[in-house]
């Protein structure tokens, strides 16, 4: 915060000033210095402290009142990326100010803070932060200075002149520079490669089906704990575990990368007993029980598919919890060696959907709606895309009852006009029908399970039209290329689906209508 008067001519208020547009309230786009671009708040307002009443009385005036307001403060809110956010910060601090003086409680005022705290924080800067956003001349050190020595890049000056004046001064330090700048550049250069090669290497791993192979074997202390392991994840210690300790337990398997390899070399039915767990965990809720309340604990498989199936892949460009990506080798493993694991994955989702549309769910409603989709964005963004792994599930599972009538239950959930009011933008109902639409172009293109898609009996109403325009074109793209639709694709079927919709609806009225007349003349000719 900075006082400064307006009797004074701008240029001495602007030597004064520690950054640029002190004097201009709102927002002011930054010339010079790292933040170079971005867009500094202002608040200007009147100075009603003592000091300046005193300082207006001793120019003349018997009362305070009578000598023009000329003293203010320049408080400055913030450094933004964008004008919208510099405002946004401004108003904030206009009405927090607004309410202190309108005499608000401390309750209301804590509130304000908590409320606009963020809005401030994101562009605080501190005097230092300000200071080094100068461009002090070389020579003159004068503020703000727009000329770069194209040798160091580190000194600035305000005109050719000065710059050429102060090279004896400068020219050890420049080469100093040089050769400093060499030295930062090599370490990045060899950084990138670093990264570059290391995604190369999760995009192998989440592409090829490689066995995990135990280059040194495994010793006897690392058989010990993976045996440990399997008899807390299975209760075979005499302790039974809660869901949540469970769950934990694959964040440990995932933290050492040798265990998954080991455990299933000690324990070949450790993926078979995890898809049995998974399916009397994670199945659907008894709809006869009339008290009915959620399960709080968490899904087991959706943990599963988070920690383990993606467990290789995980590191710098794969921190977060979404699913974005998988271990092709070991969802292999799970989802097409094991019987019941794909199965094991739909039950999960299935039971999720059940929770999620259920009418008493309540405040637990967000968390299903997030397990949904996570489970669902998994399994087609990242699984049945996956042109190593998606054709062999289908393949393998798709032909069991089972699997089918899971899908279709999912199906004709989301497709419940009940059930509107649950899912915001029907973004899961989406989700569910890109599954289906995966399936069934797979079907399609292995020529396996060719009347999938029949059982499902989804008729040739508007639910048909949407599917067929929408996630069935969709689902093609992502099996053409193995990989989710990016935001232009996207955008670009978007762009036919009208038209394509009313023609799709024209056809099947038109077919209707020739199979009513069919239905007619044999009628007739009885």
């Amino acid at each position: 915060m900075q006082q400064f008067d307006t009797n004074v001519d701008e240029e001495t208020n602007e030597k004064e000033s520690p950054w640029d547009g002190a004097l201009v309230e709102g927002t002011t786009t930054i010339r010079s210095g790292p933040d170079y671009n971005k867009v500094n708040a202002t608040l200007i307002l009147p100075d009603g402290s003592d000091l300046a009443i005193k300082e207006r009385l001793q120019d003349g005036g018997s009362r305070p009142h009578q000598q023009p307001t000329h003293l203010y403060l320049h408080i400055f809110v913030g450094t933004y990326e964008t004008v919208d956010e510099a405002v946004h910060a401004l108003r904030c601090l206009e009405m927090m100010l607004m309410n202190l003086g309108r005499g608000h409680d401390d309750a209301v005022l804590t509130s304000d803070y908590s409320k606009y705290r963020q809005a401030w924080e994101k562009g605080a800067r501190t005097k230092e932060q300000l200071q080094l956003g100068l461009r002090p001349c070389g020579l003159c050190h004068a503020n703000f200075s727009t000329k770069k020595c194209s040798a160091c890049k580190f000194q600035w000056y305000c005109c050719v002149e000065h710059q050429k004046d102060d090279w004896n001064r400068h020219k050890p330090i420049c080469k100093q520079s040089r050769g400093q700048r060499k030295k930062a550049s090599k370490l990045i250069k060899t950084a990138k490669s670093s990264m570059k090669e290391r995604q190369i290497k999760g995009m192998e791993m989440n592409t090829f089906l490689d066995v995990e192979v135990l280059s040194p074997p495994a010793t006897k202390e690392e058989k010990q704990e993976a045996s440990q392991l399997y008899g807390f994840l299975f209760d075979l210690h005499g302790n039974e575990l809660d869901v949540m300790s469970k769950v934990q337990l694959f964040t440990v398997i995932d933290s050492k990368p040798r265990l998954w390899p080991i455990m299933l070399a000690c324990h070949p039915d450790f993926l078979s007993k995890i898809s049995a767990l998974i399916i009397q965990s994670d199945g659907a809720v008894n709809e006869e029980k009339k008290r009915w309340k959620p399960i709080q604990s968490p899904n087991v498989g959706q943990w599963f598919c988070t920690s383990l199936l993606r467990g290789l892949t995980k590191g710098p460009t794969h921190s977060s919890t979404t699913f974005s990506g998988c271990n092709a080798a070991r969802t292999k493993q799970f989802m097409v060696d094991t019987d019941q694991g794909f199965e094991s994955v739909l039950v999960c989702l299935h039971g999720g959907l059940q929770k999620l549309y259920h009418p008493k769910t309540g405040n637990l409603r967000g968390y299903y709606d997030q397990c949904a989709r996570d489970i669902l964005r998994f399994l087609t963004g990242s699984i049945l895309c996956n042109k190593a792994v998606g054709g062999s599930i289908v393949t393998a599972h798709v032909g069991k009852p089972k699997v089918v009538l899971l899908l279709k239950a999912m199906m004709d959930m989301c497709g419940d006009e009940k059930n509107a009011k649950y899912d915001s933008g029907s973004a899961v109902e989406g989700l569910v029908n890109n599954l289906i639409g995966l399936v069934h172009v797979w079907t399609e293109t292995l020529n396996v399970h060719v009347g999938f898609f029949d059982e499902l009996k989804i008729g040739r109403g508007q639910r048909y039209v949407m599917y067929r325009i929408m996630a069935y074109r969709m689902s093609q793209i992502m099996v053409e290329k193995g990989r989710h639709v990016n935001p232009r694709e996207n955008q670009m079927l978007s762009q036919g689906y009208n038209a394509e919709m009313i023609k799709l609806s024209q056809e099947l009225n038109a077919e209707k209508k020739l199979l009513k007349k069919k239905k007619g003349r044999k009628g007739k000719r009885r």
